[in-house]
């Protein structure tokens, strides 16, 4: 089979997890948990990551695909550790929405920002929020993240995810960040002597890999939500089983065993 035709197999079953995915979570839930309600929160927004990934690929776009499916691994991982202790984890991380209000209202004063609108927000603050806030910030030693460990740490507690970690988030991280100059150096290429050309126009590459780890990625979250809500499940399972045929020959992918 050649590159051609193995990267088109690879897309089409992508597609097919695009459709499902539009399918398992049209309509409206009755869902009774906050956990519930959470997972369906992260199955929504990993959706639309996704069907970005799928764009960029579709463009020639790799490395730029690469960043979202960077978003869909945190959303997993998220989830996942939220899921370790479910009722407690979901409220630490629901209120931590106070926190990031008084962020941003922070940040507007730094900035020198005084329109109607945050003089507002701030007036919504006091009224609504500081009390709140005093009442729960002791449960943030670590103010700038909810949970209080990093990416890592919370991957940690699940051995596929801990492995996938280190396959791919320190590099696809690269291409996120500004500070990666191994990441910076894919976008230039070296002709004779010391000139140089730009790399930026579309290519092949990183594409198989960005569908592999975001179909991977996503489809696991998915079944997070399936878990957690009981809603589908058997056309992920026969997806699943597909993916691990087409994408056999590429590391990337983070399938659970």
């Amino acid at each position: 089979m050649s590159e051609a035709e193995q990267f088109h197999r690879e897309h089409e079953l992508c597609l097919k997890l695009e459709d499902l995915a539009a399918a398992m979570l049209s309509g409206e839930f009755d869902l009774t948990t906050d956990f519930q309600r959470l997972s369906f929160a992260f199955a929504s927004k990993s959706a639309k990551s996704y069907s970005a990934v799928l764009r960029l690929v579709e463009h020639g776009l790799g490395e730029s695909a690469l960043i979202i499916v960077r978003t869909i691994f945190e959303d997993l991982v998220n989830l996942t550790y939220i899921g370790t202790d479910a009722e407690r984890l979901t409220k630490l991380f629901l209120d931590f929405q106070i926190l990031e209000k008084k962020k941003y209202i922070e940040y507007w004063e730094e900035a020198g920002l005084g329109d109607d609108e945050v003089v507002e927000q701030k007036a919504i603050w006091e009224a609504e929020f500081k009390s709140e806030y005093e009442r729960v910030l002791p449960n943030y030693p670590k103010r700038t993240y909810w949970s209080g460990k990093n990416l890592k740490e919370m991957a940690a507690v699940d051995s596929e995810l801990a492995r996938t970690y280190c396959m791919i988030y320190p590099y696809i991280s690269g291409f996120a960040h500004g500070g990666s100059p191994l990441a910076l150096a894919s976008y230039v290429g070296q002709t004779d002597g010391v000139a140089i050309k730009s790399l930026a126009a579309p290519s092949g590459a990183e594409l198989s890999e960005a569908l592999a780890a975001g179909f991977g990625l996503f489809h696991r979250g998915l079944k997070l939500f399936v878990a957690a809500s009981g809603h589908g499940g058997s056309d992920l399972e026969a997806l699943g089983a597909q993916a691990e045929k087409v994408f056999h020959d590429n590391p990337t992918l983070p399938l659970p065993k």
